[in-house]
């Protein structure tokens, strides 16, 4: 093998490594994000009907 061509395939390597590294983080941030986002919207869901349930007995 020559010399240059394994540089070349390292450094092509390292860039797919990271590629990889990079979505992962990415997707597992935008996962946790729409995680907590999910989590906020039904804790939002369960308040509002906690809050309805408690005017109708009120009323």
């Amino acid at each position: 093998m020559n010399p240059t061509l394994v540089k070349g395939l390292q450094i092509v390597a390292i860039l797919f490594v990271g590629l990889i590294a990079l979505n992962v983080l990415t997707s597992l941030v935008f996962g946790t994000v729409q995680l907590l986002f999910k989590l906020g919207l039904l804790l939002g869901l369960c308040l509002l009907v906690f809050y309805v349930v408690a005017q109708f007995k009120k009323a």
